[in-house]
């Protein structure tokens, strides 16, 4: 029976019979399963659907207050302890299909804005290309296992392109637009890539390449290897591919459509 307010417990300042004294994993065991069984138990599924005491009630200021300062001093039970990989494949598989609605996410934000956290200061800000270059550059040499790599590729191909089209994609959408020719923007294609326009009914995948960021000099030549690897692994489908340089389709985008045209038409 609770202590009344004011009243003092008959127990306080007493030890348990059993302080000091650790229970051996079988006890722990059997209580643990006790409790799974016992009606007052949180395993049990009678339980399942009441409604907690507290809901709709609002702890007050006062209360709160007072929680968190009994709470002070107290560390952490997992301070300087890792969760074992086992619990950690407990923790995602429970998680796994949880779909977070947006009235939720909205009282988390509000939350979370109330204790003082902001968003990244790098939010909404565009990176200069001196930025990019320089994150490309600290990347460099930093090893990713074989398997990784197929993971992020995998994850890629499935991502839907939110970026903004280049100006020389945008020169060859409009030229093929007026001419009334359809086609598709970064489809996904042999599991390997997203060509910037494509015509799925004649297999014809056709890529604009800066001349910076394509070229054999830029990342010691990685970025050419990867287009050329694209290239004949789209070759070896049955996909015709055609790649313009951004110089030569501002130089001669008549040229470069009159060449598409001869492949789809």
């Amino acid at each position: 029976m609770p202590a009344k307010k004011g009243q003092r417990p008959w127990n306080k300042g007493l030890k348990h019979y059993r302080a000091g004294i650790p229970r051996s994993e079988e006890t722990k065991r059997k209580i643990s399963e006790g409790l799974r069984s016992n009606k007052n138990g949180f395993g049990n599924k009678s339980r399942t659907g009441l409604t907690p005491w507290n809901k709709g009630k609002t702890m007050s200021k006062d209360f709160c207050r007072k929680s968190s300062e009994a709470h002070k001093g107290i560390p952490s039970p997992m301070k300087g302890k890792k969760h074992s990989e086992e619990a950690k494949r407990k923790m995602s598989e429970a998680h796994k299909g949880k779909n977070i609605s947006i009235e939720t996410r909205k009282k988390i934000s509000t939350s979370l804005k109330k204790i003082g956290h902001s968003p990244p200061s790098t939010k909404g800000v565009k990176r200069t290309n001196e930025s990019n270059y320089k994150i490309s550059h600290s990347l460099m040499g930093h090893s990713v296992s074989d398997e990784t790599r197929e993971k992020l590729r995998k994850a890629r191909l499935k991502q839907v392109i939110s970026k903004k089209d280049t100006s020389i994609e945008i020169a060859l959408q409009k030229r093929l637009d007026a001419l009334g020719i359809k086609y598709m923007r970064h489809l996904p294609i042999c599991g390997i890539c997203q060509p910037d326009i494509v015509f799925p009914e004649k297999k014809v995948a056709v890529f604009a390449d800066g001349d910076y960021w394509h070229s054999k000099e830029f990342k010691n030549g990685i970025v050419w290897k990867r287009d050329k690897h694209i290239n004949n692994t789209l070759n070896e489908n049955g996909w015709d591919v055609l790649r313009f340089w951004g110089s030569e389709i501002r130089e001669s985008l008549d040229g470069c459509v009159e060449e598409v045209l001869c492949k789809i038409l």
